[in-house]
């Protein structure tokens, strides 16, 4: 499978509700295990089944590294910066990454979800029970 978008990704950027620029808006990373399966139609984190579990597992926050706008209505592009787990007990169970926004870490329904990166699409960097995500220096979003 290819990274995919979630529904509530693009309904917010149409709707004027994010700002992938703005100081106000937050981003985080979590984990899923083999066993999760992508439905763009989530909304909030919350919806996402089979979160990686592990005593020394957490959500990440990163920050948006590049952000460009292409010429003509033809979209942009950005990415974000890397994100290390340290001293997880196996990295063996994770599939994939889920990339969301958030404007208030006490508000988990402000927490929407934006890309599904699996396994497949990231380069990942396993280092005993360190586990590192790399980020596509681009992810393409295509204008209309």
């Amino acid at each position: 499978m290819a990274s995919a978008i979630y529904d509530e990704f693009i309904a917010a950027l149409t709707a004027g509700e994010l700002d992938l620029q703005s100081s106000g808006t937050s981003y985080g990373v979590l984990l899923v295990d083999p066993n999760y399966s992508f439905d763009p139609t989530h909304e909030f984190v919350e919806d996402i089944t089979n979160e990686l579990t592990d005593a020394s597992y957490g959500r990440k926050d990163t920050l948006l590294s590049s952000f460009v706008l292409l010429p003509a209505g033809a979209g942009f592009t950005f990415s974000w910066a890397d994100v290390t787990w340290s001293g997880l007990s196996s990295v063996v169970g994770v599939a994939g990454a889920v990339l969301y926004f958030y404007t208030d870490i006490n508000d988990s329904g402000t927490f929407r979800p934006l890309v599904f990166f699996p396994l497949t699409d990231l380069p990942a960097m396993f280092a005993n029970t360190n586990y590192t995500v790399q980020f596509p220096t681009a992810v393409k979003i295509y204008g209309t």
